[in-house]
């Protein structure tokens, strides 16, 4: 089932709401104060009755210029639209002024209708349609169907109906269901029995009753407790349907025009939107950089600040790209568009697309704002994905975070995932996680510099910790502590350097001794040997030398390579002593599960102190546990 959203526009008292009577029956004017004044102030909303396989939906918006706000808040997401302009009046200022929203929105199709034909004569017929050929010339009205019709005396109603049917089933393909599910809210009222209902156009996806929904920008989370389409009660809703959202766990007056409901999680909230920008030929007025300006987005209004990536304004006619900085959050998705109204007087001065929703912050000198604008305008997809990639830069970014920003279906972000990461424009980090490929190459180098550094400044040291290693990483990369640990592992995982025990080296590094060095390292593990048990405190060794760093460093070597274990700081035991320690334990296990401080000491004839910091040691690798002055074997 295809479904059609028609909308019409045009100036007001130019019959609009009368012919969606006569086409559907049904009169939108549904307040008192519309049905008094005789003009729409809401959006009101009809079915026109179809073939099977197709659903047409009719919002009719207000013409009044006070109202055009409202207009606005319907006609984003229209599939036709019916140009509405009245015999007797010809085209008036919301005329031009809706037909230059619609070409701003890019609508792609519609038809014509000259109303209240009945009320002049064929001479004057023709010179309204001789306007409205000059108007819509070179636009996508140009060669479109125009109709004259009668609303009173039903004058080719069932002739536009046909009309209507036949141009929606030809090439109108409908809304996207296959992308999560959003319905911009235009309109919010409690019914008694029910409780909160919103109503809007279902742009994309499609939801169920009992869904649990999000509602931007605050991001509550509502459960939809029932649906209507087309005034029908429905399990379903899909993209490109009028809809009446029944909502559970929120007051009326926490919901207003302008929000969105979407799926949980799909959607970003922002202050700043990159965007392309077009002023209008016709617009009465230029646009300065920094002006305040009302932004018409999906159905919210907002007020933001212009900042123009390269000029200081924009004359009628003219395009550009720029940065609209809200005073408070919108949620929207890349690809969508908007008008801009002057902040005062109230006028359509222009309109535009998103670039992107959450976009960096760019200083306008040296042209970074420009080229980050213009290089987002021209990419497809696939450079989209890597560009965010990159700005991300240290944070990385995340599959999730990727499908928000482009507003890609899961499917078509597989496969163009799939295309950068083949074409290694970007690395997978780790799970669904990705950085640029200039990215790593910082990381690759950064960490050669610190390996190559350190093997210089201690020659005869293995490598260096893992924690110095990220805490140097992170210090140069502004990485976080689990970004670092990403980085680490895919340095070596990449073969950019090597993880050895707690120690990360460099490729190939081996510890190459000078002959005085040899004599040293020879000369450490005699005194170990030589001393009662091989104990010796990290002190007691260094107090032999003048070179007390070379010494350190070759007692921390003989560790790494397992002559000496490290016991508690400063203690270190030559490693046949450790073995001899290590036996005695599992003697004492194979007959009593509980060791006696004295025995164990004059067991290994050691002092007390030494006997303590062996058994330490042991509680350390869970081969005992301390039990008041004993300990249990285990």
């Amino acid at each position: 089932m295809r479904n059609i959203i028609v909308g019409t526009a045009g100036h007001v008292d130019h019959g609009k709401t009368c012919l969606i009577k006569a086409l559907t029956g049904v009169n939108t004017d549904r307040l008192k104060e519309e049905q008094k004044r005789g003009i729409t102030i809401e959006l009101g909303f009809a079915q026109l009755e179809h073939e099977e396989g197709l659903r047409i939906g009719i919002i009719d918006v207000p013409g009044h210029e006070k109202f055009v706000k409202n207009m606005l808040a319907g006609i984003g997401g229209i599939d036709l639209v019916l140009l509405v302009v009245a015999a007797d009046e010809g085209i008036m200022p919301q005329t031009r002024e809706h037909f230059s929203i619609l070409k701003l929105l890019r609508i792609q199709k519609g038809i014509v209708v000259i109303t209240k034909s009945d009320l002049v004569d064929a001479e004057w017929m023709e010179l309204v349609k001789e306007d409205v050929g000059e108007m819509v010339a070179d636009t996508f009205l140009e060669g479109a169907p125009v109709i004259e019709v009668s609303s009173y005396t039903g004058q080719n109603i069932e002739k536009l109906k046909d009309l209507i049917v036949e141009m929606a089933g030809d090439g109108l393909t409908g809304k996207n269901q296959e992308v999560p599910f959003r319905l911009p809210v235009d309109r919010v009222f409690s019914m008694s029995g029910f409780g909160t209902v919103a109503t809007g156009t279902l742009m994309e996806g499609s939801c169920r009753v009992g869904d649990e929904i999000q509602l931007y920008p605050t991001e509550t989370t509502v459960k939809i407790r029932g649906l209507q389409t087309h005034g029908e009660t429905t399990e379903e809703a899909a993209a490109g349907q009028r809809t009446a959202i029944n909502l559970a766990n929120i007051k009326k007056e926490d919901i207003e025009r302008g929000m969105v409901l979407a799926e949980k999680g799909s959607m970003y909230c922002t202050r700043a939107l990159d965007v392309t920008l077009e002023i209008l030929e016709e617009s009465p007025r230029l646009l300065k950089n920094r002006s305040k300006v009302h932004v018409s987005i999906g159905s919210a209004e907002k007020i933001a600040k212009v900042v123009l990536a390269d000029k200081e304004e924009l004359e009628p006619g003219e395009t550009g790209y720029a940065q609209l900085r809200f005073m408070e959050e919108v949620a929207v998705k890349r690809g969508d568009r908007f008008i801009i109204r002057f902040y005062s007087p109230v006028e359509t001065i222009g309109g535009g697309q998103v670039l992107d929703g959450c976009p960096a912050v760019r200083r306008r000198k040296g042209g970074e704002f420009l080229k980050a604008c213009a290089r987002k305008a021209m990419e497809l997809p696939e450079d989209a994905a890597v560009q965010m990639i990159l700005e991300a830069g240290p944070k990385f970014m995340t599959r999730k975070e990727l499908e928000l920003r482009m507003g890609q279906t899961s499917c078509v972000l597989s496969g163009l995932l799939k295309r950068v990461l083949e074409e290694k424009r970007i690395i997978e980090i780790a799970k669904d996680t990705y950085m640029h490929r200039d990215f790593a190459d910082s990381a690759v180098k950064v960490s050669d510099d610190i390996l190559m550094e350190f093997h210089k400044t201690n020659p005869i040291l293995p490598g260096i910790g893992k924690e110095e290693m990220r805490s140097r990483l992170s210090a140069a990369l502004r990485l976080t502590e689990g970004a670092a640990d990403s980085i680490c592992r895919y340095l070596v995982r990449e073969s950019h350097m090597k993880e050895s025990s707690n120690l990360f080296l460099a490729p190939g590094h081996q510890v190459q001794y000078s002959d005085e060095q040899k004599v040293l390292k020879q000369e450490l593990e005699d005194k170990f040997l030589a001393d009662a048990f091989g104990m010796l405190s990290m002190e007691e060794i260094m107090n032999s030398y003048k070179n007390k760093k070379l010494v350190k460093q070759m007692v921390e070597e003989l560790a790494g390579e397992g002559m000496l274990v490290k016991l508690k700081y400063p203690y270190y035991i030559h490693h046949g002593c450790w073995i001899k320690a290590l036996k005695a334990l599992q003697e004492y296990k194979e007959k009593q599960e509980e060791i006696i401080l004295g025995e164990f000491r004059d067991r290994l004839m050691v002092s007390r102190k030494y006997a303590v910091i062996i058994l330490e040691n042991f509680d350390d690798k869970k081969l005992t546990r301390k039990n008041g002055d004993s300990r249990i074997c285990l």
